[in-house]
């Protein structure tokens, strides 16, 4: 009984952890000075978010697993210009330098399509999966780039900074 009412607890404060960084993201994140509210911290801490920030979502803390790229959903109208198979995958948008992605060779406008052996449906989806790759692993990410498709390997690291994925359908 007790484990069932720490899972149920568990659940609530995922949730609601969950639910609170959507609202950072879609309302509140926008460049600013905050002030720390402790008085034994006296700090000014200034929150800088990156480039494209109208269609990225922050998830995470400061570390954890990390890929390295920006990315969107395929539209019906993407999958169509870019020849794919069908209306699914991630559409990388950019690329940080330095990343796994670039020493993967994954580049703007690759559309990934799986990431270790999983089928990419989407921009959760994929941010899922790599959240849920302990960082170091190595991992088989496929790739289409324009009209072929290619089989590449990213070793997962450790995020050196906040972790940001774009999202297009953001208001």
């Amino acid at each position: 009984m007790k484990r069932r009412m720490r899972a149920v607890i568990t659940g609530i404060l995922t949730i609601a952890a969950l639910g609170a960084t959507a609202l950072l993201a879609q309302k509140i994140l926008t460049p600013r000075t905050l002030r720390a509210e402790s008085p034994s911290d006296e700090k000014t801490v200034k929150v800088v978010t990156p480039k494209h920030a109208e269609k990225m979502v922050f998830v995470g803390d400061t570390h954890g697993a990390w890929l390295g790229v920006s990315v969107a959903d395929v539209t019906p109208e993407k999958a169509k210009e870019l020849k794919l198979p069908g209306e699914y995958g991630a559409l990388v948008e950019e690329v940080n330098d330095d990343s796994p992605a670039a020493k993967a060779g994954i580049k703007k406008g690759d559309v990934i399509l799986q990431f270790a052996g999983e089928k990419v449906r989407s921009v959760t989806e994929l941010r899922r999966l790599v959240r849920e790759t302990p960082a170091g692993r190595t991992v088989a990410i496929e790739i289409n780039r324009n009209g072929s498709t290619q089989n590449l390997s990213a070793k997962i690291a450790e995020s050196p900074e906040p972790k940001w994925f774009s999202h297009s359908g953001m208001p």
